[in-house]
């Protein structure tokens, strides 16, 4: 089976492959009686639910054992898992992989096909429905050869792939080796990504000036530093003297490689790549949404099945959308005129925590109240390099390993991110954010083929409806903290609402401008919001499509259960569900609708 996907976070997009979230095997799952029951468990399962397990089994290797890449940072020690991998690869870019991925794919369906759903038990049911709908989603995703986009202004393999690379963590020395071989493969796999734009170039499909322009500039923020300040450089340093049992010698002649690597490999293939992509300027015929392609508008569809999760139709959803956005607006208005001193105090409050281990004890112990109990998280905190600072994002959080839980780690970026913001960006990556999501989903024991599948509605829109949720717990100055929300609200929706008319009703840039301007704001705002929404089609609504999800399912399961809702119970059951499209997520909150009337 091969997962194409676009994927949640920073780390995969560049591979085209399958995602980094975590999976557990059976061995971890706590102490010796967890153990022996689980044991019980496997024993008392018929012979075609042993075999449906197996079959996951077999998908899950084959999709991680793909690169070298990927593997790593799924597993700590693949070995272990069953996998050995007899040759390093950093995985390949090329729009011919789809027909090859479309037959994997279409051949994993019918396997899946073949079991009897009803023999199967519940936890195998769920995972069934899951991997069925996502199969249909590759299969009919292949049908779209080169409208992926791999420079976008967010999830472009420019910005992407040297950050994936910081982040390979050195374990073993075996890790240093396979690492150095995988950076005198990025020649050849910035190649493959280029012969990707050429043959996007020559069918039409090749990004905007402007797109082009800013994946360029992308890069020279990457080159900005090209000596020891460089992230690739000055990473590697520290992950190499973290690695236990080498001498210091050896370790003086890995730096020498890795330095000789950049010099001769990377930075030259980057600067090549670059003149690639301007090279192309000029050759993209569409300006404006992906609706002006050639079945624009079905594709756009599946972009928003894919990044959404959502089963509504592009204009229910438009509705949504647009409902809150002017019921945002309104209780802004209304709050703004109640207390005159607010829209001061908005820009001048103290924010009372800034420090972030201070923000996320605190986000954790005030969690407690409305989320159920988890086990202590280990993560840790690192910025965004200074010459990246404007090409990422405000903050991301990297998924760990699946045999080492410690290794979450969560970057902030000091440009992007001021000290008033930071409470509620922790909320949306950590507590009870992404971190939180994600750890619990694996505390739960999922099947493993659960983890390697993308639902970035469902992970995105969980840490933006908790984000949200966060306003009230911050230490600050309650009516501020409400204006924020409404405020960080209706920034999402104006963002969405763009994305799906120039993405599907076609609109352009000046009537953009026109809808902004309403609002009061200014040319600029339109052509940045412009750019994006046409250059990564569904960006926004993965975000806000998926809160008005979960929020429209909180309102259904407090509205029938009256005085018997429980907040915490709610939020255990999506949790539990896990990752899923929200037909799956909508079943489970209405069975739990069902079980406490």
């Amino acid at each position: 089976m091969k997962f194409t996907k676009r994927l949640l976070s920073l780390l995969l997009s560049l591979l085209l492959a399958v995602s980094l979230s975590g999976c557990k095997t059976s061995t971890e799952q706590g102490g010796s009686g967890q153990t022996s029951q689980k044991t019980g468990q496997e024993q008392a399962k018929t012979k075609e639910q042993k075999q449906f397990d197996d079959f996951l089994g077999r998908q899950v290797k084959e999709s991680l054992s793909e690169n070298t890449l990927n593997l790593h940072y799924q597993l700590k020690d693949p070995e272990k898992y069953g996998i050995k991998q007899e040759k390093v690869s950093i995985g390949h870019i090329s729009h011919r992989q789809d027909k090859k991925a479309l037959k994997e794919n279409k051949k994993t369906a019918e396997e899946l096909s073949e079991f009897k759903r009803s023999s199967l038990t519940e936890k195998q049911k769920l995972t069934y429905d899951i991997l069925e709908d996502y199969l249909g989603m590759l299969i009919e995703e292949s049908q779209y050869p080169l409208y992926a986009n791999i420079i976008g202004e967010i999830s472009g393999i420019q910005s992407n792939l040297p950050v994936t690379l910081a982040e390979y963590q050195f374990y073993r020395e075996k890790d240093i080796e396979d690492y150095l071989t995988l950076l005198s493969q990025v020649t050849g796999y910035l190649q493959e990504a280029g012969e990707y734009l050429k043959a996007q170039s020559k069918a039409g499909l090749y990004v905007t000036d402007a797109a082009a322009d800013t994946a360029a500039k992308q890069i020279d923020d990457f080159l900005k530093e090209s000596g020891e300040k460089n992230i690739l450089s000055a990473t590697f340093k520290e992950r190499v003297n973290a690695v236990s049992g080498l001498s210091k010698e050896q370790k003086t002649i890995y730096k020498k490689q890795n330095k000789k690597l950049l010099n001769q490999s990377v930075y030259p293939a980057f600067r090549s790549f670059k003149k690639t992509i301007l090279s192309l300027k000029g050759t993209g015929k569409n300006s404006g949404g992906v609706c002006n392609l050639k079945n624009g508008k079905k594709y756009y569809r599946l972009v928003l099945k894919e990044q959404t999760g959502t089963n509504k139709t592009v204009s229910q959803l438009l509705s949504s959308v647009t409902d809150r956005l002017q019921s945002s607006v309104k209780q802004m208005v209304n709050l703004i005129q109640s207390d005159e001193s607010l829209q001061k105090k908005f820009y001048n409050f103290d924010p009372v925590l800034t420090s972030p281990k201070k923000v996320l004890a605190d986000l954790e112990k005030k969690a407690k109240t409305d989320y159920p109990p988890l086990k202590k998280v280990h993560y840790k905190i690192k910025y965004v390099p200074k010459a990246l600072e404007d090409t990422l994002s405000p903050a991301f959080y990297m998924i760990p390993p699946i045999d080492d839980e410690t290794e979450n780690t969560i970057y902030i970026n000091k440009g992007s991110t001021d000290k008033s913001g930071i409470y509620n960006t922790l909320a949306h990556e950590a507590y009870p954010g992404h971190l939180y999501q994600n750890n619990y989903f694996l505390s739960t024991d999922p099947d493993d083929i659960r983890l390697i599948m993308d639902f970035p509605g469902y992970s995105e829109g969980w840490a933006s409806y908790v984000e949200m949720h966060a306003f009230d717990y911050v230490p600050y100055d309650k009516s501020v903290a409400k204006l924020k929300r409404i405020n960080d609200e209706i920034n999402m929706a104006i963002g969405s609402a763009v994305d799906i008319n120039v993405n599907y009703r076609g609109w352009t840039l000046d009537q953009i401008k026109d809808m902004l301007k309403e609002m009061g704001y200014g040319s600029s705002a339109a052509d940045q919001l412009f750019r994006l929404v046409s250059s990564e089609p569904g960006y926004y609504l993965k975000y806000y499509a998926g809160a008005l999800e979960f929020q429209e399912l909180r309102n259904k399961a407090s509205k029938e259960l009256g005085k018997k809702f429980q907040t915490k119970e709610f939020h255990k059951v999506i949790l539990e569900n896990g990752p899923s499209n929200f037909l799956q997520v909508r079943k489970a909150v209405e069975a739990y609708i069902e079980e406490n009337k």
